[in-house]
């Protein structure tokens, strides 16, 4: 199935997701979740550590994006990521995903 954010482009709904989960991978954390994680959030409780959420908010905020919220699809990443994969700027989200690892060792 086929996102209406790349219906017309030459990008794969594979690629962008791939992109994705590199850029915002918050957005698929429950895959790893334990049966008490999944519970929690089903509770609208997020599992993750608050140092964690914070990184995470830090880097959507840096995007021009609110803070993740675990009981809501927002496919804007996906939209934004695909619109930069369509528009050729595979480059500058490697240049995200570069900065990001470069703070991860500091």
């Amino acid at each position: 199935m086929k996102n209406e954010a790349n219906s017309n482009s030459s990008i794969s709904d594979a690629e962008a997701r791939t992109w994705h989960a590199k850029l915002f991978p918050e957005e698929y954390d429950f895959v790893y979740d334990s049966s008490a994680d999944a519970q929690d959030r089903r509770r609208g409780v997020n599992p993750m550590s608050a140092e964690y959420i914070e990184k995470a908010n830090a880097r959507r905020a840096e995007l021009g994006f609110g803070p993740y919220e675990i009981c809501r699809q927002d496919l804007a990443t996906f939209d934004w990521v695909a619109d930069k994969l369509r528009k050729g700027k595979a480059e500058e989200l490697q240049a995200i995903l570069d900065r990001r690892a470069s703070e991860d060792m500091a």
